[in-house]
């Protein structure tokens, strides 16, 4: 890659900037793309403005989530900001969708009658709630009679949970270990 010549406090400015425009988490790649620049050196670029905020307790800070980075608040704002803009809560799932929601996160790719084998229920208004909030999406379809689809959760999804990649959902013994009863 042909390397723009820019100086670090223009390149972390820039950085800075795009991540600031930006409402959804950007790769590093898309990033070194953008400003022309080597990938590591976009990864040292945003480590040193994550410090940089860190180190002033800004009110922002660097979130790696959905396989990108974003600027989002710094959670030691969070009350004050929630007490001044009435933040608006998150509509509440259902049992049922939430239920459905967990079994594809942790069996995906995975169908319609697999998933309700599971609940022992029909699924059909979780699946149409889950769908509607572009938490989960057709992946593709089963090599076997009738072709069914196949359910798997999206980008939104992680960016909802706050988590970089699937892998980061707990497994069930740390579940059982927080003793829901």
């Amino acid at each position: 890659m042909e390397e723009k010549n820019i100086n670090t406090t223009e390149l972390k400015g820039l950085v800075e900037a795009i991540l600031f425009v930006h409402s959804e988490p950007i790769t590093y790649g898309k990033l070194s793309e953008m400003v022309q620049n080597d990938t590591s050196h976009i990864k040292q670029v945003i480590k040193e403005l994550a410090i940089d905020y860190q180190n002033r307790n800004a009110g922002i800070k660097i979130m790696e989530m959905a396989g990108g980075v974003r600027l989002g608040t710094n959670e030691a704002y969070g009350e004050k900001l929630k007490s001044l803009f009435q933040a608006k809560k998150k509509q509440k799932f259902s049992k049922a969708s939430l239920e459905t929601l967990a079994i594809i996160a942790y069996k995906q790719p995975i169908t319609r009658s697999e998933i309700e084998t599971i609940r022992g229920v029909s699924i059909d208004n979780g699946l149409r709630d889950l769908m509607e909030r572009d938490l989960i999406k057709i992946t593709g379809r089963k090599d076997s009679p009738g072709a069914p689809a196949l359910y798997g959760t999206t980008k939104k999804f992680l960016q909802y949970f706050g988590l970089k990649s699937i892998k980061e959902l707990p497994t069930l013994k740390e579940i059982k270990e927080l003793n829901f009863d």
